[in-house]
């Protein structure tokens, strides 16, 4: 190690002593040194990694809906007034059978620490010597009047309501990219099942569409969490 001793500063403390190179600062404040560290036993360690395991196993559902939201894209809705009239208060309701919703979140936002603990928040102040000048990100949020909403219902399936104050003829309405993502509940299904309902103020009545279906596509979470981690090492 090189000695620094020749090109430390001079400066007082307000104590009269001068700290030097090999000088131990704890000591001349009269502030005792910490104990080192006492190795763990293997006890303690098979201990901590079964108390670590059973808290990871407890918050996994929660891990992957954090990944899912952050790595995959959001539904997209469309809606098509067929009708030569307007529509007015116009409202959709999709229930996503054996689906589930979780929030979206931009991939430039993926965090390592949260993929473990979704709960885990970063912490912006910085240490009593330095300063943070990283503010923390400002979340996303929808007009007052965005006219998509969502929910579980008592079964746990995605509700989707969607509320148009008119609808022109044969206007076709969009939404905005990555509402929500959808989420299997049951592994074993190919597409999900998708029922809705349409109502407005002029048709006095409940219009019940048939089905859709959506298509399931499946990606290992290894795969899923690697290319999240990639895309977000490329934000600049």
């Amino acid at each position: 190690m090189p000695d620094v001793s020749d090109i430390m500063p001079n400066y007082g403390l307000g104590l009269g002593m001068m700290p030097t190179a090999d000088a131990n600062i704890l000591k001349q404040f009269g502030v005792e040194e910490p104990e080192p560290p006492k190795p763990r036993t293997d006890e303690e360690i098979v201990a901590e990694s079964a108390r670590y395991r059973a808290e990871l196993e407890a918050r996994w559902p929660e891990c992957r809906k954090y990944l899912a939201g952050v790595a995959w894209p959001g539904l997209a809705f469309r809606i098509e007034n067929v009708e030569k009239s307007f529509l007015r208060n116009v409202q959709v309701i999709l229930t996503f059978q054996g689906a589930l919703g979780v929030d979206y979140e931009d991939g430039d936002t993926f965090e390592w620490n949260k993929l473990e603990n979704p709960e885990w928040e970063p912490s912006y102040g910085g240490s009593p010597w330095m300063a943070s000048a990283i503010a923390p990100p400002v979340p996303f949020i929808r007009p007052k009047d965005y006219p998509v909403e969502w929910e579980h219902n008592e079964n746990g399936d995605l509700v989707v309501t969607i509320t148009l104050p008119e609808l022109r003829p044969r206007q076709v309405w969009r939404s905005a990219d990555d509402d929500v993502v959808l989420v299997l509940r049951d592994r074993d299904i190919h597409q999900v099942m998708v029922s809705y309902t349409a109502t407005a103020v002029e048709y006095h009545d409940l219009f019940e569409g048939e089905p859709i279906t959506v298509p399931v596509e499946t990606a290992p979470m290894f795969d899923v969490f690697k290319a999240a981690f990639e895309a977000s090492k490329d934000v600049s």
